[in-house]
């Protein structure tokens, strides 16, 4: 899957930094309750990513966590898998895209 830049609203930028820690840190949150299989919780944290992606500007984020939100309610555990891989090649891309707003790991 390949990713582009986000086109953020200028009038968003200085939030940015902390919206991208915010959900860098959902997503470890996301692996580690998908490592325990606990899709209830995933589902919740899909949910609040949700209500703030597209406000950010962040719309491939929006469709990513919505398929895997998705999925997570069918319990289609093939998909949630390529889901999971899919959103970590995206915060891979979002590490690198805007590493200058990330700062160090």
């Amino acid at each position: 899957m390949e990713f582009k830049p986000e086109l953020i609203d200028s009038r968003l930028e200085d939030l940015i930094p902390g919206y991208l820690k915010n959900i860098l840190d959902n997503f470890e949150k996301l692996k580690e309750l998908y490592l325990e299989k606990n899709y209830s919780e995933m589902k919740k944290n899909c949910h609040k990513v949700l209500g703030t992606a597209v406000s950010y500007g962040f719309f491939q984020l929006d469709t990513l966590i919505s398929q895997l939100q998705g999925n997570l309610h069918s319990l289609d555990l093939s998909e949630i898998e390529m889901d999971m891989k899919n959103l970590n090649d995206y915060f891979i891309f979002i590490r690198s895209e805007y590493k200058n707003l990330i700062g160090p790991d």
